[in-house]
């Protein structure tokens, strides 16, 4: 989910929770300034026809003009 205000940009993670467990360690939102980037990797899981299927992904998001060598995203 993105919104953008105020010259930020709030990135938002949302995830079908179905059939796995509520985990409170990933945070609400973030914050990107113009030139800023950020890098959120998730491993889940959940319920397919009896069976868990598991999932591993990698979101990368920047906004405005960033430059991808910038060796530390935003956190």
């Amino acid at each position: 989910m993105l919104e953008e205000a105020d010259g930020l940009l709030r990135v938002r993670l949302v995830i079908n929770s179905y059939g796995r467990p509520e985990r409170g360690f990933r945070p609400e939102a973030i914050a990107l300034k113009r030139g800023e980037w950020a890098q959120w990797q998730v491993n889940y899981r959940f319920a397919d026809e009896d069976q868990w299927r598991y999932r591993f992904g990698t979101l990368s998001i920047a906004y405005g003009d960033a430059n991808p060598g910038t060796p530390e995203p935003a956190r």
